[in-house]
């Protein structure tokens, strides 16, 4: 990403509107980093877990760039050609992150919380320099990227000012001002290149943990679930395969487990009943639709799949939400849980019709 570069230059020492930081040195970008996956780097669980939550805080950014953004279609993702409310929907200034035994969640300003599994994660450090002259008025940054696909990047942004030219101006009101204002008039910590390394390093730890200790889990839960319902305990049995859902790993364990949760339900005299928290998150799903709210409405019905992934409706909800988004793979994926639910729905038809109109749209775009 680029960072703010502006055309108006007032002195630092007669202006309280901008200021002017130089650097008189060449300074490279850092090179591209990402750790192989099979070489888990020497450090423990605890201190990778500690490493994160040491390092991605403010006045580190957290970044949400969708395909379709703002952001993502600006020339060169420069930043100071995108006005301030597009800025504002995809980089966030962070208020917490906390590292889960599977995932992390990060909340950032306005309360606005993002989950991210620990298995998901594809770390990978990127970063910009600048020109001994500084004529180009380059930006100096790192990214730590979470996950990276053709539709959507996340990560953690750190400015560093003493690296680069910086024209900054107070009144341009946006996080990326703020959280360079912040490193360099409030001593915040200014991350190194050493830093951010050490940063990647420690979330590929953590995504080897989560694949090592989720594995284990999706099978013990699978096998005590079958045992369950070779025993007559069918309610028990569809609890340890709802806990197996979540602890899936691959959209094939997953697919599994509902197949296994779908003839188990078939089998069963009294259907299953739906939570209370089922119902408040399909509520709040739908409030978020109304407000347009997408992404949001998206994560609710998410939220009431991880408490009862054997109820086919809120799949399909979430599937057309998805499409409706930009998130095809993910769209196609929940469709098809939805099919292995519900087989002989009234619109079972229309729905595999919309996954082969789903994946001709995917192919296009890949």
């Amino acid at each position: 990403m680029r960072i703010i570069n502006f055309n108006q230059l007032l002195s630092c020492a007669a202006s309280v509107l901008a200021t002017l930081v130089l650097c008189s040195c060449t300074t490279s970008a850092p090179a591209t980093y990402a750790p192989v996956q099979s070489q888990t780097p020497n450090m423990s669980v605890d201190e990778a877990r500690n490493i994160v939550l040491k390092l991605a805080r403010p006045p580190a950014l957290f970044f949400d760039i969708s395909e379709n953004s703002a952001v993502s279609q600006a020339p060169n993702m420069d930043l100071s050609l995108i006005p301030n409310e597009d800025l504002g929907s995809s980089v966030f200034e962070i208020s917490n992150v906390d590292v889960q035994s599977t995932r992390m969640r990060v909340t950032v300003t306005g309360n606005k919380r993002y989950s991210i599994p620990l298995n998901d994660l594809t770390p990978m450090l990127v970063g910009r320099g600048t020109s001994a002259a500084c004529n180009g008025f380059d930006d100096g940054y790192m990214e730590v990227y979470l996950n990276k696909s053709n539709k959507k990047i996340q990560g953690f942004y750190f400015a560093i000012p003493t690296e680069a030219c910086w024209f900054v101006s107070y009144n341009h009101d946006n996080p990326l001002t703020r959280a360079l204002t912040s490193v360099r008039e409030n001593s915040a910590l200014e991350m190194s290149e050493g830093g951010a390394r050490q940063l990647v390093d420690a979330l590929l730890v953590l995504k080897n943990a989560t694949i090592k200790s989720e594995g284990e889990r999706y099978a013990k839960l699978l096998a005590s679930g079958v045992n369950m319902e070779r025993t007559g305990r069918n309610s028990d049995a569809l609890d340890l395969f709802a806990q197996a859902y979540g602890s899936a790993l691959t959209p094939e364990q997953s697919l599994d487990v509902l197949k296994t949760m779908a003839q188990l339900i078939r089998a069963m005299p009294d259907k299953p009943m739906l939570s209370e928290n089922v119902r408040k998150f399909e509520v709040q799903a739908v409030g978020a639709v109304n407000d347009n709210k997408l992404a949001d409405a998206a994560d609710f019905y998410g939220r009431a799949i991880d408490v009862a992934p054997w109820y086919p409706a809120n799949h399909y909800n979430r599937a057309f939400i998805l499409s409706k988004i930009g998130d095809l793979p993910t769209a196609i994926q929940e469709m098809k849980y939805y099919l292995v639910l519900a087989p002989n729905a009234p619109d079972a038809r229309a729905a595999q019709d919309n996954i082969y109109d789903w994946e001709r749209k995917v192919g296009t775009q890949n």
